[in-house]
C-alpha cells in the first residue's frame, strides 16, 4: 500500500493521535532540546505528540492572590483550591501532578513528548474522589502512591468517554470490568485487528518479498509449533512480516493474511498458561480484558524492539484501534502493578478530557497543624447546606489492598494467613508481597520451600508458576533457594527460564541459557533482560563480540552495552561498530572517559551545545572520571564562553550534574562564576527528580556534602 494512503487511512480510522515515525516521537528516550520554542510556536519536527494534545489550559487563581503573596494570601489560595476541588470530586475526576520545566511557562495538560515508559503512552492521573481529596489534604498525596506528588503544579480533569474501560473490585474481592469481552470470539477479532495493524507499523525492507511455497510452508510450520511464551511466539511470527502474498494486482503481508490464525494461537498460549478460574459475568470479562491487554503489550513490545524505540506509543495506538481510549483502574493493578488506582487516557487529541483547572500544588509541604486546620475547613465547607455539595463519607476501600500490612507481616502471621492467600484470585500478588515486602520474607520463603504441601508442589500448575514468578521478582532471594526450588518443581524448564533473569541465581544456569538464546538467535525482550544480568560477565560478552557478523550480532550488540560487567574496551568497540549511531552506549558508566571528553569537545566545536550538555551528565557520572578530566572540561568551556559560561551551564540541569560530581570544588565554581545559592535555586526551579530521585530530589541537594561545602 502507498505510504500516503496508509497514513491517511490510519489517521481517519484512529484520529489525530496517530503515531509518527519512532525517530520523530523520541530520540534515545529524550525530548528534543528546545521544548520552549515549540510552545512559543516554533515547530520542532522531532516532537509531535504533545502538539497533538488539544486541551485548553484553565489556570485557576483567585483574582486577588498571586503565587508569592503574604501568608494570609497563601491561605486564601489554599482554601480556594480546596473549595474548587470539593465541588468537582467524583468517580471520573482525576489529578495529574506536573513539573515546571521552564519558569516562564505553566506546564500544560498534555501527552509527554518523551516516550519514556513501557506502559501505554498517554495522560496519567490519580483518582480524585472524596477520600482522595481528604488524603491529599492530610497526607499530601491522593492515594498511597507518591510518584510526582512533590511537583509544583497539578491538573484536575474528568474523563468523559464512552470508550473508557473501568476496572474495579467486585464484592470487595474479585477483579471485575464491564466491557464487550463476553466471548472468545470478540477477543480473537480485536487481537487479529491489532496483528493486521502491526504488520503496517513494523519497519520493513524497501521492496516486499513475494513468499514462495517453501516460505509459506515454513511460516505455517512455525505457526503450528509449540510455544510456552507469547512474547517468543509474536517475535517468531513477525519475523515473516517482509513476506507478501499476491492477490490479483496487489499484495498483502503473510501476517495480515493469517491474522486470525495468529490471534487464535496467541489466545491458546496465554489461556493455557493463565487458565480462566472465574465464572461471574463481570469477572470473566475482566479475564478477557487482561488477556487482550497482555497480548497487545507483547505485540507492542515486538514492534518496539524491531523499530528500536519504546513500546508505549504502539501500546496506546493498538488499544485505540480496538476502541479503548482510556482505562480507569479502581484497585485492580490493570495499568501498573505498583499503582492499583490510576487512569490513563490514550486519546492524544484530548477530546475525552474535560478540564477543571491547573493549580499550584499547595499540598506538598504543609505542616501538621496546617493539615488539620485545612481538613477542618473542608469539613465545614462541605457540611454547609447552602453549598449543596453531596459528599460520600462511607466510601469503602477494597480489602484487596488494605487487609494485610505486608511490611510488618511475621512468619507466624504468614502461617495463619497461608490458606487464605492460596484461595485468593490474586494469589500471585499476595504471595509476592509476603516474601518481598515482609521483614520476615526470607524466613517465609524458606518455610514455604520446606512445607510438605508447598506451593511449589501444588497440583495446580498455575499456582506453581505464580509462586515461581514471585520468587523471580524477589529483590534479595538467597542464591541457595533457586537450586532448591528448581529441584522441587516438576516444570524445571519454566523455573529456570524465570530464575535466570535474577542476579542471585547460580551462574551455571545463566551461562547455559545465554548459550541457548545465541544458538537460537533469539531477539526478544527476554534476551535483553538476560543480557543485563550481572552473572553475564565480560568473557561472555567477548564471546558475543567474536560471533560472525550478521543481523543477530548487530541486534545483540545493540543491547549488551547495559551489562555492568562490560569493559571499557568492549564498549568502545561496540560504539565504533555501530558507526556512532548507538548513542545509548555512552550512558554506560564504564565507557572510556577520554572518548567521552573528545565527543564533548567536538560537539562544542561544532556548536551542538545542547547535545554537548546532554553528554555532560554521562561524563560526570562516569566511573573513570578523575579531577583532571573535570578540570579540563571546565577550562575548555570557560575559555570558549568567557562571561557567558554560566548561561550555558544553566541550560537544562547540566549545572546540577556538574555540581554533584565528586571532583567539583570551590575553585571550579569560582571559575564558572556560580554560587551554592544559584545551584540550589536552579534545582528548586526545576524540582529535579533525575538520577538522584531516590534521595528526595532537591532535599538531597540541600544536604549533599558536595554542595554544602560550596560558598
Amino acid at each position: 500500500m502507498n505510504n500516503k494512503l496508509l497514513r491517511k487511512y490510519i489517521k481517519e480510522a484512529l484520529g489525530r493521535e496517530i503515531m509518527y515515525s519512532p525517530e520523530r516521537l523520541s530520540v534515545d528516550g529524550q525530548a528534543s532540546s528546545n521544548l520552549k520554542n515549540m510552545y512559543l510556536g516554533i515547530k520542532n519536527p522531532e516532537i509531535l505528540q504533545r502538539e497533538l494534545t488539544n486541551v485548553k489550559q484553565v489556570l485557576k487563581l483567585p483574582k486577588d492572590v498571586g503565587f508569592n503573596n503574604s501568608d494570609t494570601d497563601r491561605v486564601k489560595y489554599i482554601e480556594f483550591v480546596i473549595k474548587d476541588l470539593a465541588k468537582n470530586v467524583g468517580p471520573n475526576t482525576f489529578i495529574r501532578f506536573e513539573d515546571q520545566w521552564d519558569s516562564s511557562i505553566i506546564p500544560p495538560l498534555a501527552v509527554s513528548p518523551i516516550v519514556k515508559w513501557e506502559t501505554p503512552h498517554g495522560i496519567y492521573g490519580y483518582p480524585l474522589e472524596e477520600k482522595n481529596l481528604e488524603s491529599l489534604i492530610l497526607k499530601g498525596k491522593p492515594t498511597r502512591a507518591a510518584y510526582a506528588t512533590q511537583f509544583d503544579f497539578f491538573h484536575v480533569y474528568k474523563i468523559n468517554s464512552p470508550k473508557a474501560v473501568t476496572t474495579f473490585i467486585d464484592d470487595f474481592e474479585s477483579k471485575a470490568v464491564n466491557t464487550k469481552y463476553s466471548s472468545k470470539e470478540n477477543v480473537i477479532k480485536d487481537i487479529a485487528e491489532c496483528i493486521r495493524l502491526t504488520a503496517s507499523l513494523l519497519k520493513t525492507k524497501s521492496k516486499p518479498i513475494i513468499a514462495s511455497e517453501s516460505d509459506i510452508n515454513n511460516f505455517e510450520k512455525a505457526l503450528n509449533s509449540t510455544f510456552t511464551s507469547v512474547e517468543y511466539f509474536f517475535t517468531t511470527m513477525f519475523m515473516y512480516n517482509d513476506f507478501h502474498l499476491e492477490s490479483g494486482n496487489t499484495t498483502q503481508t503473510i501476517i495480515a493474511k493469517y491474522k486470525t490464525e495468529i490471534a487464535e494461537k496467541a489466545f491458546e498460549i496465554y489461556s493455557k498458561k493463565n487458565p480462566k478460574k472465574v465464572s461471574k459475568k463481570l469477572t470473566v470479562q475482566f479475564y478477557y480484558l487482561k488477556l487482550v491487554k497482555s497480548l497487545i503489550e507483547q505485540i507492542a513490545n515486538t514492534v518496539s524492539l524491531t523499530n528500536k524505540s519504546k513500546r508505549g506509543q504502539y501500546y496506546s495506538l493498538l488499544l485505540k484501534s480496538i476502541g479503548i481510549d482510556a482505562i480507569i483502574d479502581k484497585g485492580t493493578k490493570t495499568i501498573h502493578h505498583n499503582e492499583p488506582r490510576q487512569s490513563v487516557s490514550t486519546d492524544f487529541s484530548g477530546k475525552n478530557i474535560e478540564v477543571i483547572g491547573t493549580y499550584k500544588n499547595v499540598f506538598a509541604n504543609l505542616t501538621s497543624s496546617e493539615k488539620e486546620s485545612l481538613y477542618n475547613f473542608l469539613v465545614e465547607f462541605i457540611s454547609n447546606p447552602s453549598k449543596n455539595i453531596k459528599w460520600n463519607w462511607n466510601q469503602k476501600q477494597s480489602r484487596y489492598a488494605d487487609e494485610v500490612n505486608y511490611e510488618t507481616l511475621s512468619l507466624d502471621e504468614y502461617k495463619a494467613l497461608r490458606k487464605i492467600i492460596l484461595k485468593k484470585e490474586q494469589f500471585s500478588d499476595a504471595f509476592s508481597a509476603c516474601i518481598d515486602y515482609s521483614y520476615d520474607g526470607v524466613k517465609i520463603l524458606n518455610y514455604e520451600i520446606e512445607h510438605p504441601n508447598s506451593f511449589f508442589k501444588h497440583k495446580n500448575s498455575v499456582i506453581v508458576e505464580d509462586a515461581i514468578n514471585a520468587v523471580a521478582n524477589m529483590k534479595n532471594c538467597p542464591t541457595e533457594f533457586f537450586e532448591k526450588i528448581i529441584n522441587l518443581v516438576n516444570n524445571k524448564e519454566y523455573a529456570i527460564n524465570a530464575f535466570v533473569l535474577h542476579k542471585n541465581i547460580p551462574r551455571k544456569y545463566v551461562k547455559a541459557k545465554l548459550s541457548e538464546v545465541i544458538k537460537d538467535k533469539r531477539t526478544d525482550h527476554y534476551v535483553t533482560r538476560l543480557l543485563k544480568n550481572p552473572q553475564v560477565n565480560s568473557d561472555d560478552i567477548q564471546g558475543i563480540l567474536e560471533l560472525p557478523n550478521n543481523a543477530f550480532k548487530d541486534w545483540i550488540l545493540n543491547h549488551v552495552w547495559e551489562n555492568k560487567n562490560i569493559t571499557s574496551k568492549q564498549l568502545e568497540l561496540i560504539y565504533t561498530q555501530s558507526k556512532g549511531e548507538n548513542l545509548s552506549i555512552l550512558r554506560n558508566q564504564n565507557y572510556p572517559i577520554e572518548s567521552l571528553m573528545e565527543k564533548f569537545f567536538y560537539l562544542i566545536d561544532t556548536e551542538e551545545v545542547g547535545e554537548a550538555f546532554q553528554l555532560l551528565r554521562y561524563i560526570v557520572k562516569n566511573n573513570n572520571i578523575e579531577k583532571s578530566h573535570l578540570q579540563e572540561l571546565v577550562d575548555f568551556v570557560t575559555k570558549r564562553y568567557g562571561n557567558n559560561t554560566i548561561t550555558n551551564f544553566v541550560k537544562g540541569n547540566a549545572l546540577i550534574h556538574l555540581a554533584l560530581c565528586k571532583h567539583f570544588d570551590q575553585n571550579m565554581a569560582d571559575q564558572i562564576g556560580v554560587s551554592k545559592k544559584q545551584i540550589l535555586d536552579r534545582a528548586e526551579s526545576l524540582t529535579l527528580f533525575d538520577a538522584w530521585d531516590d534521595k528526595n530530589g532537591v532535599d538531597f541537594l540541600k544536604k549533599n556534602p558536595q554542595i554544602s561545602k560550596l560558598k
